[in-house]
Parts: C-alpha cells; structure tokens; sequence
C-alpha cells in the first residue's frame, strides 16, 4: 500500500507493532515549500490508514527525520502515550534533538527541545528502550563525534557520554543487548584511509566502553553494520553489507558475523547471495521463532529506460542456523526506478505479525507523468507478507513480486576443515573442485539434497572454484579460499 500526504515526497523510516496496530514515521518534503518535516501515522492491521499527523511546529523551523531504520518511536511502560524522538533544523542550519509526547489518536501532548548542558546542534539517528530510559544515538553536526543521551521517559536529562571516533563517522544503530548497549556504523580511521571500515562498540549501561570491534573488508570500503541482536550464548551478532569492488561499480550482499562478547574479537562472518549479487541490506532482526528477517534493496541488470539498473526491494529469511530459507523481492505497481546507484525502491523497517509474516516500511518511486519531480512521486510505502515472503491477498494487491535468482551459496568461505554448499534446489547434484591450475582436485555427489559438506582439510591452502552441475546439466559455481 502507498501512502502519500498531500503531495509530499515521502520516506518511510520506521514502524512499530502495538496491539496490531503499526505506527510510523516518515521523512518528508513539501513539494510546494521544498520545507522537511516528520509524519507520524497509524494504519490497522488492514493497512488501513487511520490517522497521519505532520510534526512541522512553525514556518520557520521544520523537523526532519533522518533516515535510519530503526524504531524510534517508544511504547512508554504503564502509561497511555507514545514517545518519537527526531532532530529539527531551523533556518539557520542548527539542529536540536527533540522528543514528541503523542497519544494514540495522534494529538501531540507535549513538544521537548533537548537542549541540555552542551548538547546542542545534535542529530538523533537511534535511540533504544532500556532500564526504565531512553537511550538516544546522535551525533553532533558536522563532526565525527558520538553522543549517547539518556534521558527519562518524560524528557528529563540523566546524563549522556561523547566519544570521539576516527576521522569520519556514519552512526546508524544503538540496541540493547541485556547486559549493555551496542552502538555501529561505519568510519574512517584517518584522512589516509580513503575507504569506509565497519565500527560495531559495546557499551555498559553507565557508559564505559567494554569492547570495539572494526572490520576491514579486506581493503575494501564497507557499507557499515545496521544492527546487533544479543545470541543465546551470551555473543553479539550482527548484521551489516559488505563489498566485494570500489564504489559505484562496487558489489553489495548481506552479511552476519558473531562477535566474542568478551574480547570484542570477529569469530566468523557469512556473507548472502553471489559475488556479482547487488543487495543492500538495511535493516535484520530476530523474530520470536528464532529465525531471522532481513530487508533492504537490490538492484538487477535489467535493461531500463536512462540506465541498466533497476532497484527493488528485498526480503530475506534464514533459519535459527543462519541458514538462508528463501529470498523475495518486490516492487509496487506504477513503479518506476531512475539511474543507478540512487536508491529509490527499499525497505528500511519491518515488525513481525501474529501469523509469523513481517510487515515492512519504505520508499518507492512511481511514475504519474506529471508534477514536481518530473513526473516520478516518491511515496512511503507498506508491504505484508507470510512466513514464507508470499504477499497476503487483499492485503496488498498493488504489488509485483519477483522471484529471486538462482545461485549457490559456500561457507565458510575462508573454509579450513569442512565446506558447506547450499544449492538452488533439490536435485541430483555433481560437486567439482578445481584449483587455480585448473586441476580437478576433488569430485563427489549429493543425490536430491538441498545442502552438502566437503571434506577439504587435505587441500593445500589456496583459491578454489566450487562447481556444482545439477541433473539437467546447468553449472553454478562460488571461489573459495582454503586456509
């Protein structure tokens, strides 16, 4: 279902679920004063849309919710309202944390400006509901410092810590993981370094920092982690992008690490889909079954008026292994993508329904043929679908879906004792290995499965090509490096 407000260009950015009911915000510009402001609205659980309210106070300052994919919109415990906390800019360019108080017909009660002691000209990208507070992810703008504020649920200041991180610095989460909080992004270390690394820190309640973790890709320059989420073994996971090229002609595809909860140290990675794949990931939770929802967008090679690419929005699931169940993307009806890289077709946000499906936020542009924007309207939008990615009859019948691709997936990749392969589908399947010689140096098979281990330890460190020809003769293939 697209949502549109009075002819604003409009970017869902979060949603919660409460009492079935989805509440969301949406960063937004006026098409006729090119003002931002925030949307909050509240649709059932039809997607029925039963109210929308704009945050703009006055004519000369205007909020903006800037884009981050998590909820910032809080469920305040024992109590009857909701809590959104954003930033305004006023037209001198200066930026101020500010804290909504709104009831669940939608009439603001109270507007809270935290401008406390030094904290001023703050952005907020994040904010987590823990021990009775709000913690709040900002960052001072135009620096590559970091704030963490706490406050009450009413406004009141408690305390806040400010930490200074490399020379640039990209912050998109903070999460409670039950025993602290975990902040990431992506930074740079120093203005030699002219690529982006992945920074994920954890936090003690009180703010003393317990361990950081960066990523370097490899040398390449990183998309960032978008999330954190506590294991059952006291670790943290996360969810991030990673590259496999330089930017703008770079290769995107979602990937998940374990992190050492007491030394900070990366214990394993696994990266999603094919190395010439284009997906971005934007935002990964765990749902209350254990398994695992990811979404955001990809892009497809195919042929399109003003470009070669064609973004749309994805979905993704993996078991409570992090092994993948299946991958879905969709696109509503009327639209229409514009040249790559630009995203214009995601999903940044998404809660878990009863029936075990997701309902998703985002954005999507589609084509009226006239209007301010060339005749392309930017919307928010919202997607439902089952537990299997499957769309929900009559609940979103505007919308295309497209199967996903077939590929094969490998790992642990680098692999040391044992090499999974996960195939497209169950068939009867011919596993090769070849080493960069060209040599064949392993060859067995895998009869009407869909996953199959390999025993490499014996191989000599090095790079391997895995191919994999099912019954009918079609080859897929993945490098691997054997440590």
């Amino acid at each position: 279902m697209l949502y549109d407000y009075e002819n604003y260009s409009n970017d869902g950015t979060s949603i919660v679920e409460i009492n079935s009911d989805y509440y969301s915000t949406h960063a937004a510009t006026n098409l006729s004063t090119w003002k931002l402001t925030t949307l909050v609205t509240k649709h059932n659980s039809n997607n029925q849309l039963s109210w929308d309210s704009d945050l703009t106070i006055d004519s000369n300052v205007f909020a903006q919710a800037v884009f981050t994919g998590r909820g910032i919109i809080y469920e305040i415990p024992n109590d009857f309202f909701l809590v959104l906390t954003t930033h305004y800019t006023n037209v001198s360019g200066e930026r101020s944390t500010v804290m909504f108080k709104f009831d669940y017909f939608g009439e603001i009660l109270d507007t809270i400006f935290l401008d406390y002691q030094d904290l001023n000209n703050l952005v907020n990208y994040s904010g987590t509901n823990a021990n009775d507070a709000l913690y709040l992810l900002c960052q001072p703008a135009g620096t590559s410092q970091v704030v963490i504020v706490k406050l009450y649920y009413d406004g009141s200041y408690i305390q806040h810590w400010q930490y200074h991180i490399g020379y640039a610095f990209a912050p998109k989460f903070i999460e409670d993981v039950g025993d602290g909080l975990v902040i990431g992004g992506l930074f740079m270390p120093n203005p030699n370094i002219e690529f982006w690394l992945q920074y994920v820190r954890k936090l003690d309640y009180l703010g003393n920092i317990q361990w950081t973790n960066i990523i370097d890709n490899n040398g390449l320059s990183s998309r960032g982690a978008v999330n954190a989420l506590p294991m059952d073994n006291g670790n943290v996971l996360f969810a991030a992008t990673a590259t496999s090229g330089v930017p703008l002609t770079e290769r995107f595809r979602p990937m998940i690490g374990e992190i050492d909860d007491a030394t900070g140290d990366t214990l394993w990675t696994r990266k999603y889909f094919s190395t010439d794949s284009i997906y971005e990931l934007y935002n990964f939770k765990r749902l209350s079954t254990g398994e695992y929802i990811g979404v955001g967008e990809a892009w497809y090679p195919f042929e399109f008026p003003g470009g070669t690419y064609v973004p749309m929005s994805f979905i993704f699931k993996l078991d409570s292994e992090y092994n993948l169940l299946w991958k879905r993307n969709y696109a509503p009806e009327g639209f229409a993508g514009i040249v790559f890289p630009h995203p214009t077709c995601r999903l940044n946000d998404f809660v878990e329904n009863e029936d075990g499906g997701v309902t998703a936020l985002g954005r999507a542009f589609t084509y009226t043929g006239t209007g301010p924007q060339s005749g392309y309207i930017q919307d928010s939008w919202l997607l439902r679908v089952d537990s299997e990615g499957c769309l929900v009859s009559g609940c979103a019948v505007d919308i295309t879906e497209h199967e996903n691709q077939s590929y094969l997936f490998v790992y642990p990749n680098p692999a040391n004792q044992q090499l999974n392969i996960q195939f497209p589908y169950i068939d009867k399947w011919q596993v090769s290995i070849y080493n960069m010689q060209g040599a064949l140096v392993r060859e067995e098979s895998a009869n009407q499965l869909l996953q199959y281990t390999v025993d490499v330890h014996e191989l000599h460190s090095g790079i391997y090509t895995v191919l994999c020809r099912d019954g009918k003769g079609k080859v897929f293939s993945e490098k691997v490096i054997k440590q």
